[in-house]
């Protein structure tokens, strides 16, 4: 089964969902190219793919940013090309600009991004040789507070597995492993 992930939406992660539950194939692939989302909707997607029972094979074929790296970070086996683009930084939200919050809101808020934020960072240092004290000190040191960088870099922090070409057909990705 193959996957196109280019928005994290509601309706992609519900699509995606009701396609792990109706498809019997043993390997999913997920081809990313998005520019991030919802971090919940990411951890809920996250949670099916590795609970499916199935093997999955994320590739990075341009952007992985933000939300996305959740998502990505769910493969067994985990591609990216070397001009494959990754970004991590903290957890943020976009508010409704005719809104009105209390300080108290603000506050609840400013908690919910710390815990998604940290949640985030430990699955990153989970998945990698990446330190959660080392994110935060790149975020910190960062201009505009986004950790960026390739593929191949990607592949040094072992967030990707390779920048190998897998096998195209599903049913191969069982003899790559055997391999």
């Amino acid at each position: 089964m193959k996957i196109t992930l280019r928005e994290l939406t509601e309706d992609t992660v519900k699509e995606i969902f009701d396609t792990l539950i109706v498809n019997q194939d043993p390997v999913v692939i997920i081809y990313i190219d998005c520019e991030g989302g919802d971090p919940l909707l990411a951890f809920g997607l996250y949670s099916a793919l590795t609970l499916s029972g199935k093997f999955i094979v994320t590739y990075a074929v341009s952007k992985v940013y933000s939300a996305a790296m959740i998502i990505f970070l769910a493969g067994h086996i985990r591609c990216a090309h070397e001009y494959s683009h990754f970004l991590i930084h903290e957890v943020s939200f976009e508010e409704d600009e005719a809104r009105t919050m209390q300080a108290r809101e603000y506050k609840r808020h400013a908690e919910e991004l710390a815990r998604d934020s940290n949640a985030l960072f430990a699955l990153i240092a989970k998945k990698s040789d990446i330190k959660v004290g080392t994110i935060r000190k790149k975020l910190k040191n960062a201009p505009d507070s986004d950790w960026t960088f390739y593929g191949e870099e990607a592949k040094t922090l072992k967030i990707a597995d390779s920048l190998d070409v897998l096998p195209r057909d599903e049913r191969d990705y069982l003899q790559f492993l055997k391999k």
